[in-house]
């Protein structure tokens, strides 16, 4: 019984802030591993999430040749020409496998019609993506396929989706 010894006597304060200390340590230390597995759970189902969005998804990946103002506009005209050809055939991952020189070709011709000669790259791989936020839909970061498109050195910032 708190706050009684067991022959009767009552607790001394002392005893009794040891009582008290030692349910405090007790809830604190249930809330903690309780937070724990509950973190646990949480990233076991995002894992999940991000490998099975990983199997059904096409990632696109535009770089520019740098982070100069013109390379930045060149890169956005060179991702709306190609998501133009991607959306006339509602790609997935096989058909942008396949169709890599015609992207390339929709790259190189935008990039010329701006008066710049980088030379364009374009292959289906596996790349790391952070995690990104369309409207309601989040894709938790991980390693998807992804048509990546390399623009000169590559060396600029990037554009993903």
């Amino acid at each position: 019984m708190l706050g009684k010894k067991s022959d009767g006597g009552q607790k001394s304060e002392r005893e009794q802030r040891a009582d008290a200390v030692i349910c405090f340590l007790s809830l604190l230390i249930a809330a903690l591993l309780t937070g724990m597995i509950t973190w646990r759970i949480d990233q076991g189902a995002e894992a999940k999430l991000q490998e099975h969005l990983a199997g059904e998804v096409l990632r696109f990946h535009v770089l520019a040749n740098s982070d100069s103002e013109e390379d930045q506009t060149l890169k956005l005209k060179v991702r709306d020409a190609v998501l133009d050809t991607m959306e006339a055939a509602l790609p997935k991952k096989e058909w942008a496998r396949t169709h890599t020189d015609g992207i390339r070709a929709a790259a190189e011709r935008t990039i010329r019609e701006n008066g710049y000669d980088y030379p364009v790259s374009a292959a289906v791989t596996t790349s790391y993506f952070p995690d990104k936020t369309y409207g309601d839909v989040t894709f938790p970061a991980g390693n998807y396929t992804a048509l990546r498109v390399e623009i000169g050195e590559a060396k600029g910032q990037n554009w993903w989706c």
